[in-house]
């Protein structure tokens, strides 16, 4: 599914369906492959689009667990109300892979080292 027809079209048209059939459950999909969704429990509705999670969420369907800066627009219009504000999500691991240092392109390295400055700038441990 399209992710702008998810978000334009689907999701203001989800808020109804779930008051309709409360007993239903939907998992959405909006990613051309599967993701798994480790140690998350299962929900009335279920997205891997954190655009389409939000939106649900302000619309009065559910709780959503987003980084800070992704829903801070939203809790400061208070579209958005932190339930647990002391809760964070768990730290992932990103990776920036390539062939090897030796003749790496000077505009690669230019990207790793701010890569590198903005984890600095945002408090990104274990590099």
């Amino acid at each position: 599914m399209p992710n702008d027809f998810a978000h334009l079209v689907l999701a203001p048209m989800l808020s109804v369906f779930v008051e309709r059939y409360p007993k239903v459950s939907l998992e959405i999909d909006l990613s051309a492959r599967r993701t798994e969704r480790g140690g998350v429990p299962p929900g009335r509705v279920t997205a891997n689009s954190p655009e389409l999670l939000v939106r649900l969420a302000c619309q009065g369907l559910g709780v959503v667990a987003m980084p800070d800066h992704d829903v801070r627009s939203y809790v400061d219009t208070g579209a958005l109300t932190p339930v647990l504000p002391a809760w964070r999500l768990p730290s992932v691991t990103g990776w920036a892979v390539f062939a090897g240092r030796r003749l790496l392109p000077v505009k690669t390295r230019a990207f790793l080292d701010m890569l590198d400055t903005l984890a600095d700038g945002a408090g990104v441990v274990g590099r």
